[in-house]
């Protein structure tokens, strides 16, 4: 018996290359003669045979970076017209799903077929999405102040115009190589559509600003379930919904983040963290690691509390945050 030639490509291998080939013939020689002299889990052989192994994986590694590189670089000097590279290129760096549910379990009931799957996915973020109702609220009528801080918001003469050059910003900052919107557009055709496209959506974004209201068109996104690999698979709960948000959508968003970040960075606790460019979380840890340090060595108790507010994330109440916002402007411009 003779280990087989492995310099030939197989046909069901999509990452291949000279050295992956050589690396894959020394494994299997050496893999041979561990089996011909009974697998010994000790020596030369078994030393030989993880060496080949680890070898095999990093050239499989580097292939796979390489193909990556030379793909991204061929985007990026792939011509303004030569719309099918751009495309076939992107399409290749898409994730294809891999594992299709046969039953999906909701709360207490359970959807088989593919049609009832979706209503169950449906149902699923449907209540993740609905902020509960609060019996314990102060407020008789939820929605009256509301309308009269939109209202006192409305006579403000401030105009909110946006530039082409912050547009342009704002599309340069989106992330590339990602899936479709639910029109079909993705990152690179707003980046690959020069100074027309560009002036196109300058003057979309600002009309949404001139009227005050964003269409609900731009609020649509494919909702797709992503596996949190934690607990059983045909469970809902186990899944965090990704959304791909529209791309003009994500463009309106960094223009409004950067012109607010100039006023929350004024109102904003020192010590907040969370969601703040150019900080890190780990600076609070340090904070607090250093207290518990200090009150160890004064013998002194420490009371630590932590409060996890990931469930609440997607479900506060706007009108909750209207009011928050509203106050903090209103003592801020009184010198509280």
């Amino acid at each position: 018996m003779t280990p087989p030639n492995s310099r030939r490509k197989p046909a069901h291998c999509h990452i291949w290359s000279d050295e992956i080939g050589l690396a894959l013939r020394d494994n299997k020689n050496v893999l041979f003669a561990w089996k011909e002299n009974g697998g010994p889990q000790e020596g030369p052989l078994k030393d030989n045979k993880k060496k080949t192994t680890k070898k095999l994986r990093s050239a499989r590694r580097q292939e796979i970076a390489r193909q990556r590189n030379e793909n991204l670089e061929k985007i990026m000097k792939a011509k303004f017209q030569d719309s099918k590279t751009i495309y076939k290129l992107i399409n290749a760096h898409r994730v294809k799903p891999r594992v299709q549910l046969e039953e999906l379990i909701v709360g207490d009931n359970t959807y088989s077929s593919p049609e009832n799957i979706i209503i169950g996915w449906k149902k699923q973020f449907e209540s993740l999405a609905t902020p509960a109702d609060r019996e314990t609220s102060n407020y008789t009528d939820k929605d009256f102040d509301i309308d009269v801080i939109f209202d006192l918001c409305k006579n403000d003469d401030q105009e909110l115009v946006f530039s082409t050059e912050e547009v342009k910003e704002a599309i340069e900052s989106l992330n590339g190589y990602k899936s479709p919107d639910v029109f079909g557009l993705t990152a690179e055709h707003l980046k690959f559509g020069r100074a027309a496209l560009l002036n196109c959506i300058t003057e979309i974004i600002n009309s949404f600003c001139e009227v005050e209201n964003i269409p609900d068109l731009i609020k649509l996104g494919i909702l797709s379930p992503v596996f949190k690999k934690k607990g059983v698979k045909l469970e809902a709960k186990n899944y965090r919904g990704i959304t791909v948000l529209p791309v003009i959508g994500k463009c309106l968003e960094f223009l409004l983040g950067k012109r607010l970040r100039e006023l929350i960075d004024i109102l904003q606790n020192r010590l907040q963290t969370g969601f703040t460019p150019k900080v890190s979380p780990l600076f609070c840890a340090l904070i607090l690691y250093e207290s518990i340090l200090e009150a160890a060595d004064m013998k002194s108790p420490q009371h630590v509390s932590f409060l996890d507010a990931k469930t609440a994330f997607d479900v506060v109440g706007h009108s909750s945050l209207y009011r928050k916002l509203f106050w903090q402007e209103l003592l801020e411009s009184y010198g509280y």
